[in-house]
């Protein structure tokens, strides 16, 4: 297993600050607070974990359910893309295993700001398992969530 670590620091970017659950647009009060503050940075899809978890129960709760995680960053190359590897297998035993693997491109869009990989829970049904979420930036490991999701 890969170890875990709260912040990753290298000579072209750090990453810090690491959540997993479900997530929801940060409010309007939110925003022109850090706006006034000078400290909203870039902040993608204005988006935050509003309660890790590593179990998620489908249908989600709320009008736009989705989830994912965010991480805080700094980096001195903007537009440095961050690899999602997402890793599916359903677990059950007696019974042959179901996996499967598929992996996405992100960005770190500013020199500094919040990164958001999010998934929208369009019908609220989703294939019952095991999904590990892997972040990868120039080669290192950012983080590894590993959550259980199933249907109500």
């Amino acid at each position: 297993m890969y170890e875990q670590q709260d912040r990753i620091s290298r000579s072209t970017f750090a990453a810090w600050n690491f959540h997993f659950g479900q997530i929801e647009s940060e409010s309007g009060e939110w925003l022109a607070a850090a706006a006034e503050r000078g400290s909203l940075g870039f902040r993608e899809l204005s988006c935050r974990v509003t309660r890790d978890m590593i179990a998620l129960v489908f249908p989600l709760a709320g009008e736009h359910p989705r989830y994912g995680f965010t991480f805080e960053y700094e980096t001195s190359k903007p537009g440095l893309p961050v690899d999602v590897r997402v890793e599916y297998s359903n677990g059950r035993d007696g019974v042959e295993r179901e996996t499967s693997q598929k992996s996405e491109r992100g960005t770190l869009r500013a020199d500094r700001g919040r990164f958001c990989y999010s998934v929208f829970d369009i019908d609220g049904l989703i294939k019952p398992g095991r999904y590990c979420y892997r972040a990868v930036a120039e080669g290192q490991l950012l983080k590894e969530w590993c959550i259980t999701e199933t249907n109500r």
